[in-house]
């Protein structure tokens, strides 16, 4: 959501009458029905990793159990609130898609008009690309949001991860046969590296993540100390 609307304030700023002058306010992360559900599934997977570095039984520990039939409790209520709100939307979005269609070939023919004129003004065309090189000057991605393309690419590779959900503060650890990229691993000095990449239960590389316009290169030693100082857990050691 946060990397749409930084190309949303793009937009207005590269086609917009404000142009650079448009000034978006605070991004306000809307209310999650589900963040309940999140903080009980965190608890578990953080329960799992305190009894997993320390050895001990997970499937019958009883705090453990209360936690999963709680989480299943609450997952089925959620999931009836939503059905009861799909039923009670569903005509709205039926009319709301239909109005998005009638939007939509409104703005394809008035799409086709701004083409043929620019087409037929080149001073219009260069005016244009004057107002898109000044709104991309101004969009800088930090780290937060670049992460966010990061996750992408790393799932497209075939690694399971999400910055926000899956770290290591929020009790994910590695698994056998799977490959997970965890975020916010502990690393020298109370610091965190970015991710941490395991294959199964083995650690393969360390991954940081740069705002744009950042000296990759002479961020390189960082990623190397983090690497140097990484310290397996009882767990990886025994795999």
């Amino acid at each position: 959501m946060q990397l749409a609307r930084a190309l949303a304030i793009w937009f207005h700023q590269a086609f917009g009458k404000q142009g650079t002058a448009f000034k978006a306010g605070a991004f306000v992360i809307p209310t999650d029905p589900s963040q309940q559900l999140r903080e009980l599934t965190t608890q578990i997977e953080q329960l799992k990793a305190q009894l997993q570095d320390a050895n001990g039984q997970v499937e019958n520990n009883q705090q453990l159990v209360a936690l999963v039939a709680r989480e299943k409790d609450t997952y089925m209520a959620l999931a009836e609130q939503m059905d009861m709100e799909a039923k009670t939307y569903e005509q709205l979005a039926l009319d709301t898609e239909k109005h998005l269609n009638e939007e939509r070939q409104a703005f394809e023919a008035r799409l086709k008009k701004l083409q043929a004129e620019i087409e037929n003004k080149p001073q219009q065309t260069q005016q244009l690309s004057g107002k898109l090189q000044k709104a991309s000057a101004q969009l800088s991605l930090n780290e937060e949001l670049t992460r966010i393309l990061i996750d992408q690419q790393l799932i497209a590779a075939g690694w399971e991860t999400d910055t926000e959900q899956l770290t290591h503060q929020k009790g994910i650890r590695p698994e056998k046969g799977k490959n997970k990229a965890i975020a916010e691993w502990p690393a020298l000095g109370n610091q965190v590296a970015d991710y941490v990449l395991f294959a199964g239960l083995t650690p393969i590389a360390i991954v940081e993540a740069k705002r744009e316009n950042t000296n990759v290169a002479g961020k390189i030693p960082q990623a190397e100390r983090y690497a140097r100082s990484f310290k397996p857990s009882p767990m990886m050691q025994s795999a």
